[in-house]
């Protein structure tokens, strides 16, 4: 039998991505995720989890993790992540559990099932399942996230999940050094679009935070929990930003549970440093009191379509003061 790889999601789209590999006598799932758009979630094609050898996971974001519980409603699969991805991902299918208005086939008791099935790893450890070789890498997305290589029948492939190769404030650029492959499955959200250099980036965010707040008005940085927050947050601290920080939302929970697991950052230091910083919201009457005087607020949800980040808009849009508030991609 030669090496096959299965798109079960995320080909041409974006979200609910799901690659399944086989190979002489073992199956791997790479990533289960969910695709939330206006209707009701979707999830890959079906495979069997009495099937599989494991289930490995790249990274935390409901897209790549929100189809894995439904594995683990009959069978128990080894469940392969690091254990910060598995703590993330944990957060945050319970609070897509609660928060979401449709029917859902798997509850918490289908999660806690899962996260019993975990095996942690780390980047550089080698796993022999089955006759394949497994080797966990960086990715450099989110906190946790790894890139999965493959190797099995006389083959090697890369699985990037969603990568990053260039060093944040945050975290490490991907590991760019492995042997020559055979296939890659790379992720493809950005990859006709140029970016800009990011110390100029950076510079431009701080400027504009600057005018914003110089003039009496409160810098709103809607951003997603898990990575961007904590980016924002040491970026402001880098530069040394002496303005009211406001954290809120679950950026806080996960803030929480990545200073658990220093080695995973790149500097924890300046994490540290940027977490203590901010004023991080117990409550509405932090929220009231955040919008009444200069400073600056960062806040999920990143693409405005719920979260926090709502109410500040709402409460900041009139004030003229707050007109150049901030959209999540400025870094």
């Amino acid at each position: 039998m030669s090496l096959k790889v299965k798109i079960l999601g995320g080909g041409l789209e974006i979200g609910r991505s799901g690659i399944l590999v086989e190979f002489e006598g073992g199956r791997l799932l790479l990533d289960y995720g969910v695709m939330l758009s206006d209707g009701e979630p979707e999830f890959p094609s079906h495979v069997s989890p009495r099937e599989l050898d494991a289930v490995i996971l790249s990274h935390a974001h409901l897209d790549h993790s929100g189809g894995i519980p439904l594995l683990y409603i009959t069978e128990q699969p080894k469940f392969i992540s690091t254990r910060l991805t598995a703590e993330i991902t944990e957060l945050l299918i319970q609070d897509f559990i609660h928060l979401t208005g449709y029917y859902l086939p798997y509850e918490s008791l289908e999660l806690n099932t899962m996260m019993r099935a975990l095996h942690p790893v780390f980047y550089g450890d080698e796993l022999k399942i089955g006759r394949a070789k497994v080797t966990i890498l960086n990715a450099g997305h989110i906190p946790g996230s790894m890139m999965t290589m493959i190797e099995a029948d006389g083959k090697r492939i890369l699985y990037t999940g969603d990568l990053n190769t260039i060093d944040t404030r945050l975290l490490r650029g991907a590991s760019t050094k492995f042997p020559k492959l055979d296939a890659l499955i790379i992720e493809g959200t950005y990859a006709t679009v140029d970016h800009p250099d990011r110390m100029e980036t950076e510079k431009n965010f701080i400027t504009t935070v600057k005018e914003v707040v110089e003039r009496g008005g409160i810098a709103l940085v809607p951003a997603f929990s898990v990575g961007r927050s904590q980016e924002i947050l040491c970026v402001l601290a880098a530069h040394k930003v002496k303005y009211p920080i406001t954290l809120d939302g679950m950026a806080r929970k996960a803030s929480k549970i990545m200073l658990k697991y220093p080695k995973y950052f790149r500097s924890y230091k300046l994490l540290s440093r940027a977490l203590e910083k901010a004023k991080w919201v117990s409550g509405w009457s932090d929220r009231k009191k955040a919008c009444k005087k200069p400073g600056i607020i960062v806040s999920p949800a990143g693409m405005l379509k719920g979260g926090t980040s709502v109410f500040y808009l709402k409460k900041l849009a009139r004030n003229k003061r707050n007109e150049e508030t901030l959209e999540r991609d400025k870094i």
